[in-house]
């Protein structure tokens, strides 16, 4: 995700990318992944430590709320 967010252009420290690359943090959130060790798509929004916005998409395939206009409206 960090290079990811390095090569299209992001800059600055307040953004910061993270991954769950064996779905801990997101089975222990709640949202089991799929028949393997891969996460659904997902969001989140902090703001000093605290969640403000956490969302994970219903269907496979689907954007409609961890898209990039969906996070950006709840910053």
């Amino acid at each position: 995700m960090n290079a990811w967010g390095k090569v299209n252009g992001v800059k600055g420290d307040d953004i910061l990318f993270l991954s769950d690359t064996k779905t801990f943090f997101s089975k222990e959130y709640g949202w089991p992944a799929g028949m393997s060790d891969r996460n659904g798509r997902w969001a989140m929004v902090f703001d000093h430590g605290k969640v403000t916005y956490a969302e994970n998409e219903k269907s496979p395939g689907q954007v409609t709320v961890s898209g990039a206009e969906e996070v950006l409206a709840k910053l």
